[in-house]
């Protein structure tokens, strides 16, 4: 709790030290300006007509009018009448007009006879044909006496407009005040932007990439409210037009990006449903650009502004998830982002009282969002770093570990090649002694002859066990499909059982008379399962063997299935859960020959041949069994 109480202080100094700058500048500007300001009144009148000439506005009904002027978008033509003094040093007035990207100014000078001088001004009108040369849009004046004029305002974007008279040397002053804040201004967004591409590049994140995209954009919108387009676009008839594309463009690109971050969570369906359409709702007044609407596209376009703030800011509370950079740290930002929007949007569609917040709000909000998403796209790009680290460390542990057991693996392949190898050899010996002493010791009982062999037959099976159970685990041993005849394949087998006779074959009139399977395989997994049979039953108890169909009612249809069925010997009956497991052998077993392999080949065959080995305990009868069941062909 006190390690996000500290983040979220640490995060708002920095959005207070990146944003006291702008918004000094402009209280500071506002007051300087109201303190040298020439204007002794200023009133407002709005042609709803579009068509009244200046003789007819004289005589019109004008509402004083305090600080900005905000109309919204509209189609009336608005007047100013302003009474301007003299500059105390007598020289030139120069009358600014903010913001720059309005559209035609035309400004009404009386002359000694009675008659009206005109200026025009404007985005309409070429840089060199300006009567005052700035960023900000103007006029110079020379009143001897304080003087009344008329300011003649025609636009298609908002109607937002402050005037201010100043002399010539104040008037300098703040347009180098503005020139020097604006390049501050305009570098730190294009800090922000080339930063977001370098984090592209590294990491490849497409999140930082629609956000370089968006804040681009929104640094050509800068530049073309705050004038600059006048500079760049060579014909005045495109400047407007370009403002109108950058201020539509820099909403639709600004969701987009939303639509990104917002994506990234858990959202009901209706939330994300209108996370969806926002962006489309910007491309349609884009489109209402192309078609030349051009203040029905800038005011859907404003409102859009105004409701996509507090839309998101419902969608991000809505959201949830754990997806970088964290659900808590979204909704405290769109919050942020929300109030900033509502603050100057509203007087932009003259919805509310003009301020200078109006004038300058957009910027600044433009910033405020800036600093912060960068700051979560620069945590979230920290713990992806983070994260990429740590899967890194868990690749070249977890690539260890392999390298370990596959070392291990061939130490242990080594080893049993080794053990076989060795192993066979002195038996190979011991059995030739043994046909030799009986050749020479006839008076070797039976009884003991049979007991060696048995010693030796549970060694030579427990060295091939081991050396099958290496090829299968290393995967070498390969599934060789052919037709095999089902009663001679069970006549070899029970052939290489040392106590063959104990063993009680009956196969049901529908099996099938050949097998399409592997028979090596198959001969291993029957001879561990008639082996653990022999070796676990009462002595010269029988053993069950029953060979039937099996219907298609199993994953993997139709077959054969194999049980062996036997008596519980003295060891007592083995826990089914754990019974094909690799070297598990039950209590009782402990005086028996082996290592815990038999029923874990059986298994592993029966699952490389497509099917299953299933153990059924029957202890109301004393007895258990062992099913082997195959399809008809190895999948």
């Amino acid at each position: 709790m006190l390690s996000r109480l500290t983040q979220a202080l640490a995060l708002l100094w920095t959005v207070w030290t990146t944003l006291s700058g702008p918004l000094a500048h402009a209280a500071q500007t506002s007051a300087s300006a109201e303190a040298s300001n020439l204007i002794v009144s200023q009133a407002v009148f709005r042609d709803t007509t579009g068509r009244m000439t200046l003789p007819d506005v004289a005589d019109a009904p004008f509402l004083p009018l305090q600080g900005v002027f905000a109309g919204g978008y509209t189609t009336d033509v608005v007047w100013l009448r302003l009474v301007v003094k003299p500059a105390p040093d007598g020289g030139p007035v120069v009358l600014r007009v903010l913001p720059a990207y309005l559209n035609t100014l035309t400004l009404f000078t009386p002359h000694a006879d009675g008659q009206w001088d005109s200026q025009t001004s404007g985005n309409s009108v070429p840089w060199q044909s300006r009567p005052y040369q700035a960023l900000s849009l103007g006029f110079t004046l020379r009143p001897a006496a304080e003087n009344t004029y008329f300011l003649r305002l025609q636009t298609a974007s908002n109607a937002l407009m402050s005037v201010q008279a100043s002399s010539t040397a104040d008037a300098t002053r703040l347009e180098l005040q503005s020139v020097v804040w604006q390049g501050l201004y305009g570098a730190l967004i294009l800090w922000v932007v080339l930063w977001a591409l370098q984090e592209h590049l590294l990491r490849r994140d497409r999140l930082t990439l629609t956000f370089a995209v968006a804040y681009g954009v929104y640094f050509v919108y800068v530049l073309a409210i705050q004038g600059y387009l006048s500079l760049l676009v060579p014909s005045a008839s495109w400047i407007g037009t370009a403002t109108s594309y950058a201020v539509t463009l820099a909403v639709l690109s600004s969701l987009v990006f939303h639509r990104s971050v917002l994506g990234l969570f858990e959202l009901p369906r209706p939330a994300m449903w209108t996370l969806n359409a926002l962006p489309v709702i910007a491309a349609a007044n884009v489109l209402l650009l192309v078609l030349e609407h051009t203040t029905l596209a800038l005011k859907l376009n404003s409102l859009l502004a105004l409701v996509s703030a507090p839309v998101l800011w419902g969608i991000a509370m809505a959201g949830k998830g754990h997806a970088l950079p964290g659900i808590t740290r979204v909704r405290v930002f769109y919050g942020v982002v929300c109030l900033s929007v509502l603050a100057y949007v509203l007087p932009i569609l003259g919805l509310g009282q003009g301020s200078v917040w109006a004038l300058y709000g957009a910027i600044i909000q433009g910033l405020v969002s800036a600093v912060l998403f960068a700051n979560m796209l620069h945590a979230r790009s920290r713990e992806l770093m983070r994260q990429g680290a740590a899967a890194e460390l868990s690749l070249a542990l977890a690539s260890q570990e392999v390298a370990q057991h596959k070392a291990q693996l061939d130490e242990q392949t080594r080893f049993t090649a080794m053990l076989t190898h060795e192993l066979k050899n002195p038996l190979a010996a011991i059995r030739l002694s043994l046909d030799t002493l009986e050749s020479s010791a006839s008076t070797q009982t039976a009884k003991r002859r049979q007991r060696i062999d048995r010693a030796l037959a549970d060694i030579d099976a427990l060295v091939e066990r081991c050396a099958v159970t290496d090829r299968i685990e290393q995967q070498q041993d390969q599934v060789r499909v052919c037709d095999i005849p089902l009663e001679q394949w069970l006549a070899d087998v029970l052939a290489g059982l040392p106590d063959s006779s104990r063993v009680q074959v009956a196969i049901d009139r529908h099996t099938p008379t050949t097998l399409d399977t592997d028979p090596g395989l198959l001969a291993v997994a029957l001879t561990n399962l008639l082996d653990n049979a022999l070796k676990h039953s009462p002595p010269d108890s029988p053993v069950n063997l029953r060979v039937q169909a099996k219907p298609d009612t199993t994953a993997y249809g139709p077959g054969i299935r194999m049980v062996v069925r036997n008596n519980i010997g003295p060891a007592g009956l083995p826990d089914p859960a754990r019974v094909f497991e690799k070297y598990y052998r039950g209590q009782g077993t402990s005086r028996l020959s082996g290592f815990g392999l038999g029923l874990y080949l059986v298994r592993e065959i029966a699952l490389q041949l497509g099917g299953q080995a299933v153990c059924v305990p029957q202890p109301d009868n004393n007895s258990i069994e062992f099913s082997l069941c195959l399809p008809q062909t190895p999948r």
